[in-house]
């Protein structure tokens, strides 16, 4: 299974912005996010949404294929899990894990809806 290299996302976004010859603050305007935000992304110090890394990859013209790394087959959900000091603190997370499964499906068909 492949992951989002956050790493490589911020090396490309920003050799494709000075590429581009755009500021932060250009890309900000283009995409309507925040230039501090995108400066964040650019030091690694921030991890964009789903629709953010679409408009940030459409706008400087790289796939999001470009930042996948293979995965080492560790799974985030799990070793979060298995941090869980309490069973409430594992029932939250099983809790918050299934709002995001949610909200992933419900981006899916929203897409699906769009481009329809």
């Amino acid at each position: 299974m492949n992951s989002i290299s956050y790493e490589k996302l911020s090396d490309l976004m920003h050799n494709r912005r000075k590429q581009l010859k755009m500021t932060q603050e250009m890309l900000g305007e283009k995409t309507g996010i925040n230039r501090l935000q995108i400066g964040r992304i650019e030091k690694g110090n921030y991890i964009p949404s789903l629709p953010q890394l679409e408009l940030i990859a459409g706008t400087l013209d790289f796939s999001i294929g470009d930042i996948l790394i293979e995965d080492s087959g560790r799974n985030v959900f799990v070793d979060l899990k298995g941090q869980a000091e309490t069973p409430e603190e594992e029932a939250a997370m099983d809790e918050a894990f299934d709002m995001i499964l949610c909200l992933n499906k419900q981006r899916i068909i929203r897409s699906r809806l769009i481009n329809d």
